[in-house]
């Protein structure tokens, strides 16, 4: 039986309280914002066969996060579905860096964020190609790497993004240019890969900035408050993810391709009902 989407809510509340509680609880700037989540959706309204309430809208809280990436998705999946087979899943890696020296991770992430119009500029211009991409930047905390060959280093993070490009030869040129551009990076950690049209991959690229939760040894452990502060510090006011020479479909284009899904599924279970025959 389906779960009730209300059901699903208020589970997705309940875990993202309790760790806007132990944020809150740190002496941060983001304290008050970390407040905020505590009364995120605190009461749901009913009118015209709709359900409303306010939200909090910060990137730690898992109710906003879900609301977020679901319209991110719709108005963006359009485009990867054009792609289809040419699109490529790509990882940008730096140096991990420690979050309170110099070269701090608040820094590197903006010179990452700053990097990639430069190269996308440069892809277009100098090698002649079009460019057109979805970005995700997310950080993670070395010492809860599920890697484990990885070092656990405490205070270390991973800042990285990663992209669903359009083109095999794009993609090639985008890390070419990456490595050139950060010279410090390790070759063997940029990786592509095909999309081969997995949805599920697409959509995974709107959600979280960073993991709530992480596998250590088989076991699922939760990421310490101290650790996601840290993040949530050096990501305050930008942007996680971002389309690259793209625009938001617009409400005809996605009601045209909810319409071709539609019709796709019933041709198809035709199709399979036939060949039973």
């Amino acid at each position: 039986m389906a779960r009730s989407p209300l059901v699903s809510r208020q589970r997705a509340k309940a875990v993202s309280e309790a760790n806007a509680a132990a944020l809150w609880a740190l002496d941060s700037p983001l304290h008050f914002a970390y407040g905020r989540t505590l009364v995120c959706a605190n009461t749901l309204q009913q009118a015209d066969g709709m359900v409303t309430a306010k939200y909090c809208g910060a990137r730690w809280c898992i109710v906003c996060a879900r609301i977020r990436s679901a319209k991110s998705a719709a108005r963006y999946l359009p485009h990867l579905e054009r792609w289809r087979t040419d699109a490529r899943f790509v990882t940008l890696t730096v140096p991990n860096v420690r979050a309170e020296t110099q070269g701090t991770l608040y820094h590197v992430v903006r010179e990452m964020i700053a990097a990639l119009p430069l190269i996308a500029l440069a892809i277009r211009r100098t090698d002649g190609l079009t460019f057109e991409a979805v970005r995700k930047l997310e950080v993670t905390a070395e010492q809860y790497s599920a890697n484990p060959k990885g070092c656990k280093r405490p205070g270390f993070f991973h800042p990285h993004f990663h992209l669903i490009v359009n083109g095999e030869a794009q993609a090639q040129a985008l890390v070419r240019r990456w490595l050139a551009y950060f010279p410090a990076a390790d070759p063997a950690r940029q990786n592509i890969s095909p999309l081969d049209g997995r949805e599920g991959a697409a959509r995974e690229l709107f959600k979280y900035a960073t993991k709530l939760v992480t596998k250590l040894d088989g076991r699922r452990t939760a990421i310490p408050a101290a650790a996601q502060d840290v993040i949530y510090r050096a990501l305050r006011g930008l942007r996680t993810w971002q389309p690259m020479g793209i625009k938001a479909a617009d409400p005809v284009q996605l009601a045209a391709v909810a319409l071709a899904r539609v019709v796709y599924t019933a041709a198809a279970r035709e199709a399979a009902a036939a060949a039973r025959a």
